[in-house]
This record gives structure tokens, C-alpha cells and sequence, in this order.
């Protein structure tokens, strides 16, 4: 199995941690292999996830569909009728077990921080780095990540390339609402304070309105 198999596979698991621990395994050659697959891989990766969750949804709507016939056929066992005991499942024994049958929607993303990690720390410079990891293919509804992984890729790197690529995802914050809702000025400052690169001014950049904003103070 090749490089690139073997991080196409774990990042299709959707997990993070596995993937960061896969590319911190690749030799030189093996990064390069795999930074060259990643960018025409984020449509196969995105239509693998969102059937993956169809399916997953298509089970559990047919394992609801069995439980409720379960049901019905018990309670009409004791006497019920066909209509009461439709009527007593979708009341009350539905909402006890809502939890059983329910598929988060969010699992359509699960692709997203994995193929991110990968860039991460694969490809090669830290420009690249810094436009892979806010791409807008990777925009999410809800961004509450776990920056674990991410930083364990990049501590892989020289200190004057992570110090680089601190310095750039700074210098990308704009104070927008969609950066407001994701991990960038998280991830920023983490690794400022990491390098001990220095803050850049963003006085001139900033949107007024944003609600957000780096606290650079914090770092100095």
C-alpha cells in the first residue's frame, strides 16, 4: 500500500488523531506523494462522507421502522387497537428512544479536519499551508474543532517554517463573520505563542464589526 493509500484510508475513518499520527509517519518521499494527491482528492473525500452518512441515516430509519412495528404488534397483542398503539408510539415510546435512531447531521463533515491535518503536514510550504487550511471547501456550519492534531503536524516542521506560517495565518485574519465562527485567530495565536514569532498589526485591516478580534497583548 502506498503513501497515499494509506492516508486516503484513515482519513476516510474521519478521524483527526489517526491521521495526524499517518502523516507524521511518511518519509520525505511519501509526503511529497501524498501533498500531490490532496487537492483533487476533496471531492472524492466529500461525496465519501455524505454517502457514508445516507447510509448511515438509511439504516437507522429502518431500524426505527422495525422497532415501531415491534411495537404496534405487541400492543395490538394486548388488545390495543392498530390506531392506539400507531398513536402511543409516536407519543411517547418515539420520543424516549429519539436518541436510538438519530444520525447527526454533522458527519457529512467529518472529512473536512482529517483532509486538513493531511495538508497540514504534507505540503510544502507554509503559504500553501496557511490557503489549504481555510480553503472554501473546508467551510463548516459549525467549526468547534479540536486543534490537537493540526498542532501536532506542524510541530513536526522547522521552527522558522512554523514560525512563518504563524505569522501568515495572522496576517489572513480580517475580522469577517465566517472567521469569527472558525478555528483561524484560535490557531493563529496558539502558534505566535508557540514560535515567539511577532504579532503583526492588524489596526489597519480589522472590520469594525466583526465580533471577534486577536488579543495580541496576550502573546507579548
Amino acid at each position: 500500500m502506498t503513501a497515499w493509500e494509506r492516508v486516503r484510508k484513515v482519513i476516510a475513518t474521519g478521524d483527526a488523531v489517526r491521521t495526524a499520527a499517518e502523516v507524521l509517519g511518511l518519509d520525505d518521499a511519501g509526503r511529497r506523494e501524498v501533498a500531490r494527491e490532496l487537492p483533487g482528492h476533496i471531492g472524492v473525500a466529500r461525496q465519501e462522507a455524505h454517502e457514508r452518512h445516507e447510509r448511515r441515516q438509511a439504516e437507522a430509519s429502518q431500524a426505527e421502522e422495525r422497532a415501531m412495528k415491534e411495537f404496534v404488534r405487541a400492543a395490538m397483542a394486548r388488545g390495543a387497537s392498530s390506531e392506539d398503539a400507531h398513536g402511543d408510539w409516536w407519543t411517547t415510546i418515539a420520543r424516549r428512544r429519539h436518541q436510538e435512531f438519530w444520525v447527526d447531521w454533522r458527519e457529512r463533515d467529518t472529512w473536512i479536519e482529517p483532509m486538513r491535518v493531511a495538508g497540514a503536514g504534507t505540503l510544502g510550504g507554509a503559504a500553501a499551508v496557511a490557503t489549504w487550511l481555510y480553503r472554501r471547501d473546508f467551510t463548516r456550519w459549525e467549526t468547534e474543532t479540536e486543534l490537537g492534531p493540526l498542532l501536532r503536524v506542524i510541530a513536526a516542521r522547522p521552527a522558522e517554517w512554523q514560525a512563518d506560517l504563524a505569522v501568515r495565518l495572522a496576517l489572513r485574519l480580517r475580522g469577517t463573520r465566517a472567521q469569527a465562527r472558525d478555528d483561524s485567530a484560535a490557531l493563529a495565536l496558539e502558534l505566535l505563542r508557540r514560535t515567539g514569532a511577532v504579532p503583526p498589526d492588524h489596526d489597519r485591516s480589522w472590520s469594525p464589526g466583526c465580533p471577534t478580534r486577536p488579543t495580541w497583548s496576550a502573546i507579548r
